[in-house]
């Protein structure tokens, strides 16, 4: 009996001793942990298309839209004769970098607070000393009339809580260029930031346009301070490869045209134009950009325009860090100043946009010579495979965007 006993006693506990360490390790399979993994690995349904399969101007949407924009070419500025603003970059890579925690700040923060910015190391033209400049390009709410463009930048600044640092205006090239608006920002504070469309390849560097380019250099005269000139924007895309910019040809005539309006520029006595070269964000992940760049002489900011086109288009969850990596990757080793001349986040139910929004400040953090980010303020038209990028039509998403604007690595406090 007592042999039973003890036997008992023993198996009792080597029971026990299975049961504890069930609970103790629990179970490896991750399909039985009560979460399931996959659940939102892709919320929205999208999928990315592989970098490989990309070249220059694509349609990969297959609806008619170039691989590294909107084609938005419907928004005309009355007033300014074409302000036709064009987005970037609905085109996406598979193979996304992934932020590293441990790259964000000096690693010794506790999760979820921001680290301490690095050291600017830049300097030039418009480059602020500390802190990031904000700007906006602001959709017209009706008119185009200038009274009306004004009020609807006051209103904007209005909701958003602060002046902005830089206010965005786009210029068809066929059109003058009218100053009167740049001036009254400059009144008031602001950098005006001019993005004017380049002319078709050969005509320009055959010295076709040189006279109406002077034309519009001595406009830019009226101008009495420093202006960021964002001249010939995504010289990459499907819209500049239509008029003789496409492949490595094409890339080599756009070096050639900058340069030349430079030049022109230069004999008329624009000084206060700061050049900005800022081809598509698809053109860096797929490595086309390079072939654009015109020249550290004649370039004085290096620009991307990034957006997050979930749910209208098929880019995931990406964070800020991930979608501008090989600009990044490119850009930093050139020693320029650093912007996104157009960014934004298409509205979406999951809080997306705003997680997007929030993600900038990470990015300033870690990249300090990104000196100014230049939001696309616009509603689009969802019919035409646009995204709904305006940032005050979510009180979440305002919320995030004013925190982003008024956190200390933006105001260098």
């Amino acid at each position: 009996m007592v042999a039973l006993a003890a036997f008992g006693t023993l198996a009792a506990l080597a029971l026990l001793v299975v049961v504890g360490a069930f609970v103790l390790f629990g179970d490896d399979d991750p399909e039985t942990d009560g979460t399931d993994v996959a659940a939102d690995d892709d919320p929205a349904g999208d999928s990315d298309e592989p970098a490989d399969q990309l070249a220059a101007g694509d349609d990969v949407d297959g609806d008619g839209l170039e691989s590294d924009g909107v084609d938005n070419g419907d928004l005309t500025d009355e007033e300014d004769g074409g302000d036709d603003a064009n987005t970037a970059d609905n085109a996406d890579t598979a193979d996304q970098v992934e932020p590293n925690p441990a790259e964000d700040g000096d690693g010794d923060d506790e999760p979820g607070e921001p680290g301490e910015p690095g050291e600017r190391t830049v300097t030039g033209p418009l480059v602020p000393e500390s802190g990031v400049l904000i700007g906006a390009y602001v959709e017209a709410s009706g008119s185009f009339v200038d009274d009306a463009r004004r009020q609807d930048i006051l209103t904007y600044e209005g909701q958003i809580g602060r002046t902005l640092d830089v206010s965005h205006d786009f210029f068809a090239f066929d059109h003058d260029i009218k100053t009167a608006r740049s001036r009254w920002n400059l009144d008031r504070g602001v950098t005006p930031m001019i993005t004017w469309h380049g002319g078709e390849a050969d005509e320009t560097i055959d010295g076709t346009f040189d006279n109406y380019i002077r034309i519009q250099a001595r406009r830019l005269l009226d101008i009495p301070e420093p202006f960021f000139f964002r001249y010939h924007h995504e010289p990459d895309s499907t819209r500049s490869r239509d008029i003789g910019y496409g492949g490595e040809e094409g890339a080599a005539k756009f070096v050639e045209a900058w340069r030349r309006v430079h030049r022109i520029f230069a004999e008329e006595g624009v000084t206060n134009a700061v050049w900005v070269w800022s081809p598509t964000n698809t053109g860096f992940e797929v490595g086309r950009a390079a072939g654009y760049y015109p020249g550290d002489d004649v370039v004085d900011w290096i620009a991307s325009d990034p957006y997050r086109w979930s749910p209208c288009k098929g880019d995931g969850t990406q964070t800020l860090a991930t979608k501008i990596a090989d600009f990044l990757d490119w850009a930093e080793p050139r020693n320029k100043p650093l912007m996104l001349a157009e960014w934004g986040a298409g509205h979406d139910p999951r809080d997306a946009q705003a997680e997007f929004l929030r993600s900038a400040e990470d990015v300033l953090i870690d990249h300090p010579n990104l000196a100014a980010l230049i939001y696309f303020n616009t509603s689009g038209k969802e019919s035409e495979g646009w995204c709904r990028w305006r940032v005050e039509e979510d009180e979440n998403v305002l919320n995030s965007y004013r925190d982003l604007i008024t956190s200390p690595v933006v105001t260098g406090g």
